[in-house]
């Protein structure tokens, strides 16, 4: 899959009085506040993977090779977007929108691995920031979105 090019105004999209979107202070804390308001991207190749069986965030980024991690946070932002915005109201498309994790592994510019999840509840997409070493484990049947 193409994780296409593009480019956001991040205020714009990721703001907190969208009632399609929940952003938690740690996407702002973590994400948000690393990059510039107005971000690009060219087009990124990725793929993504459904767990088979439970695996927390440090495992999954065991398994991955280094190139296959979101390594700058506006490219990833951009692909996030692009993904949210195409099934903003449940179409169909790559994200699972039955309430189940997708994950995403970023590498800030200050080396931190951040697992990011998009998960849609109650007609809202939401996305927690979790460092990949917390104890926190995806269960089997949450999709993993990584680059190719």
């Amino acid at each position: 899959m193409i994780f296409p090019s593009g480019e956001i105004t991040v205020s714009r999209f990721f703001r907190d009085d969208d009632k399609n979107l929940v952003i938690l202070p740690n996407f702002y804390d973590r994400l948000i506040c690393h990059v510039e308001d107005s971000i690009s991207c060219p087009d990124t190749e990725g793929a993504f993977a459904d767990l088979t069986k439970p695996a927390n965030g440090d495992a999954i980024r065991k398994a991955l090779p280094d190139s296959c991690l979101f390594d700058d946070v506006s490219s990833f932002l951009v692909c996030l977007a692009s993904l949210l915005s195409k099934q903003w109201n449940e179409e169909d498309g790559p994200l699972l929108t039955n309430e189940k994790a997708n994950i995403f592994l970023v590498r800030s510019k200050s080396d931190i691995c951040y697992s990011v999840r998009a998960r849609r509840i109650n007609n809202q997409w939401r996305l927690p920031v979790h460092f990949t070493f917390e104890s926190l484990t995806w269960q089997a049947g949450r999709r993993v979105f990584f680059r190719t």
